[in-house]
């Protein structure tokens, strides 16, 4: 029969074997995120290269997704109002239809 200290260095050895195989789990993520990062990085600076060479104003791009973003924004504040109301009135009807459905059943 096993003495409780071979049981508690195995369970110790299992423990370390863990958190070894979570560190390196952790370092290949940081460097994948590095990786990530520094590929992000180096095609941004490809991008405004291009930009340049194209003699295309990066501020003015910059100015006009402002004003994209802000068009959008106007519009759904001035659309989903109603399409919610238009959500709302079809979950009306559909329960009008079920409440006939049942009271029709009822009185057959």
């Amino acid at each position: 029969m096993p003495h409780l200290s071979d049981v508690d260095k195995q369970i110790r050895a299992l423990q370390d074997e863990a958190i070894s195989a979570y560190e390196e789990k952790l370092k290949g993520a940081q460097t994948r995120r590095e990786l990530a990062a520094k590929s992000a990085q180096d095609r941004q600076g490809r991008l405004l290269a291009y930009m340049q060479a194209l003699r295309l104003d990066s501020e003015r791009l910059d100015h006009l997704d402002q004003e994209d973003e802000v068009a959008t924004s106007d519009f759904l504040r001035q659309v989903r109002p109603s399409l919610i109301e238009q959500l709302h009135n079809q979950g009306e009807g559909v329960n009008f239809e079920i409440k006939l459905l049942i009271s029709w059943q009822l009185s057959c």
